[in-house]
């Protein structure tokens, strides 16, 4: 079969690759083994290792495990950019369970539209999502809220009758000791995720990817790109890991590597500016 697309390539890119039947979460073991010490996450003061990342999601997954998640549960993440994002995505997949990534704009019929069309039955957020979403929770079955504080907006709210009380996302980590990897068995075959699209041009739609899908993605953006080794390089995570371009190619691609992820909540140019002279010096 002719392909005249590949006349295209540039020169480093090959017509195709092989892709191993590994879960998604293999990327972060490989570098935590390979580059324990390098940074993984930084954001304002707050720095993180690989091996310090890997420890947290490990709590997090036990955590998550005694709440009740077990292989093939939906548990929804309504976050924003933040090592909270990064530690409860990757401790969900450990444990077999199914990522449901919510852009944080999603509010109302909507938002309880994608809780029940998904089955989440645990949502991870932050307390600046706490009121909408506490507006419309009993119209889903969700029957865990794990929530970082970070302004104490969850102390303000009336939960109704029947509501799940937010447990904190601090108290699940301070107290899931086991920083084991979970022993649960993930096939590069299993759903990793279930990506619902922004809803900016329809109601949001939700695409199934399974950790091979995931696997496929990174490795081609990587080989496309075509940078053999850069060491622990800053990447800005501009762009929300909520988005399959952000999870694809900032958080996962940069896994992959070993760069160190510098996470951007909310886009300020004045704050990236001042950023890009830190990273600089």
């Amino acid at each position: 079969m002719k392909r005249p697309w590949l006349k295209q390539y540039e020169g480093h890119v090959l017509p195709s690759i092989s892709y191993p039947e590994i879960p998604i979460h293999r990327f972060l073991l490989d570098t935590v083994a390979e580059h324990p010490d390098d940074i993984a996450i930084t954001m304002n003061e707050i720095q993180i290792s690989y091996k310090e990342l890997n420890a947290r999601v490990n709590r997090f997954a036990f955590g998550l495990q005694k709440a009740g998640v077990a292989k093939g549960d939906r548990v929804a993440l309504l976050l924003v950019n933040s090592p909270v994002y990064v530690v409860s995505f990757f401790a969900v997949l450990k444990i077999g369970a199914v990522v449901v990534n919510l852009s944080v704009g999603i509010q109302g019929e909507e938002l309880v539209r994608c809780l029940n069309e998904s089955d989440a039955k645990v949502v991870v957020t932050m307390d600046l999502f706490i009121p909408s979403l506490y507006k419309v929770i009993k119209n889903t079955r969700v029957k865990t809220v794990i929530l970082y504080s970070v302004m104490g907006l969850e102390k303000k709210i009336r939960l109704e009758e029947g509501a799940p009380q937010p447990q904190l996302y601090q108290e699940v980590l301070a107290t899931a000791q086991n920083t084991e990897e979970p022993a649960v068995h993930v096939s590069h075959g299993d759903i990793a995720v279930l990506q619902y699209t922004s809803g900016s041009t329809g109601a949001p739609k939700a695409a199934t990817l399974t950790h091979y899908n995931l696997v496929a993605s990174v490795l081609q953006s990587d080989k496309w790109i075509g940078i053999e080794s850069a060491g622990n390089a800053a990447v800005m995570c501009v762009i929300p890991f909520f988005h399959v371009f952000g999870m694809s190619a900032c958080l996962l691609l940069s896994v992959l590597k070993g760069y160190r992820m510098v996470l951007i909540p909310r886009v300020d140019l004045m704050d990236i500016l001042s950023l890009m002279k830190t990273i600089e010096t």
